[in-house]
């Protein structure tokens, strides 16, 4: 029978749990046991006289540096909110150390990748940064003016426009232009200025 209650399900039998502990406590034992067997008789002497639980903490205290230090990486995280739009700089990142396991393919695990790049949505305070958080930054945005380039041969056109969207380096983008008020289509440029193509 189970009891639903505020904290969420307990088990209602009596002491159901009560032979948990010793169980773990006597696998733990025999787990040693059969290691001490075949360990040299030199190597066991040091552990004579130990508990069990004296004996795993000798264990962990002499197990290999490079296994217990593999056990935490360090991962970039804001030092502050980073909200959309924001182009993150080395600044608004610190370290802090986490499990392989609990990083791992989920989340940006070296700075260089977040330095440079906006974010896409509100990164939190302290917490990792999944890769689909970030974007290349827009040096086109909606709204604000922009200058228009078009091109053919020795010609060279600008025009004063009004972008219709955000754009990063490289993607197509509509602006309105100014002065016949005809919207135009062109590829932003890592300078802020938008290529016309000749129709």
């Amino acid at each position: 029978m189970n009891v639903r209650g505020d904290a969420g399900t307990h088990d209602a039998v009596p002491g159901r749990r009560a032979w948990i502990a010793p169980l773990a406590t006597a696998l733990v034992a025999a787990g040693l046991v059969i290691l001490f067997h075949s360990m040299p008789a030199a190597g066991a002497d040091r552990f004579a006289g130990l508990t069990v639980l004296d004996l795993v903490r000798e264990m962990e205290r002499t197990r290999p540096r490079a296994v217990r230090r593999a056990r935490a990486v360090e991962v970039p995280v804001p030092a502050l909110t980073i909200y959309p739009g924001q182009v993150i700089t080395a600044d608004m990142l610190r370290m802090r150390r986490y499990h392989p396991d609990d990083v791992d393919g989920r989340y940006v695990t070296d700075s260089r990748a977040l330095i440079g790049r906006m974010a896409a949505r509100t990164l939190v305070r302290n917490r990792p940064v999944p890769p689909s958080a970030v974007t290349a930054p827009w040096v086109v945005r909606r709204g604000k003016a922009v200058r228009l380039i078009f091109r053919a041969g020795g010609l060279e056109i600008t025009a004063l426009g009004t972008a219709l969207d955000n754009a990063a380096a490289g993607e197509t983008v509509a602006v309105r232009n100014v002065d016949s008020g005809r919207v135009v289509y062109g590829i932003a440029q890592a300078d802020g200025t938008v290529r016309i193509a000749a129709q």
